[in-house]
């Protein structure tokens, strides 16, 4: 399918808002703390898309399916998010963002596995030339002494492997998660009733 001159542009407008976001993540999380940081973040995007929720009326399929709503919530962004705060204290938002770019590589591996899809010689080739690439990016930052990145770099990696999860999840489930809906799933993972366990699962969407 041919893509139109405002599909191009809308990919180039998220991967600059998408981008900007490692930067200012890098910036922000030595002084606020991964967690405080991605609460803030989500917080004002969802004071913002949970109104937009109850406008578009999907609140009644949003109750229904809120299982599923958490489910994506917690896999495409709760958990990456604090893995991605987590590891940006010590590496770079450059490395984190290039880095999040072989999410692909899980996705293509999870929903072969879990769902099925095809694979056929030119994705397997993308395939192995992706992990030969995120092999180099990362083998000489694999250090786990008490100065090394091992973990933070573990951490991006988990986080990418969250997003593919995510993307095979949102496949298999009846039940399409539109913006707003995946935005009350994330910030379900606040409420007090589940604070012991919801404050170390962080939500997403407000960039």
């Amino acid at each position: 399918m041919k893509m139109r001159k405002l599909d191009v542009m809308e990919l180039m407008l998220l991967a600059a808002l998408w981008g900007g976001s490692f930067i200012l993540i890098r910036y922000a999380v030595p002084d606020f703390g991964p967690f405080a940081l991605i609460l803030v973040r989500v917080g004002l995007g969802a004071l913002l898309l949970i109104p937009l929720l109850q406008l578009k009326g999907q609140t009644t399929a949003f109750r229904k399916h809120w299982f599923h709503a958490c489910a994506v919530g917690l896999f495409s962004s709760a958990v990456p998010f604090l893995l991605f705060a987590y590891a940006m204290v010590d590496v770079t938002g450059s490395f984190a963002s290039i880095v999040n770019a072989g999410t692909p590589i899980w996705g293509a591996i999870i929903a072969y596995l879990w769902l099925g899809e095809s694979l056929n010689r030119n994705r397997i080739f993308g395939l192995l030339l992706g992990v030969l690439g995120v092999i180099v990016l990362v083998w000489g930052k694999l250090n786990f002494g008490d100065q090394g990145l091992g973990w933070p770099v573990i951490a991006v990696l988990g986080a990418t492997l969250m997003y593919g999860i995510s993307a095979s999840y949102t496949k298999a489930i009846p039940y399409r998660c539109s913006a707003f809906g995946n935005c009350n799933g994330q910030s379900g993972w606040f409420n007090n009733d589940s604070a012991a366990f919801g404050h170390s699962l962080l939500a997403r969407y407000a960039t």
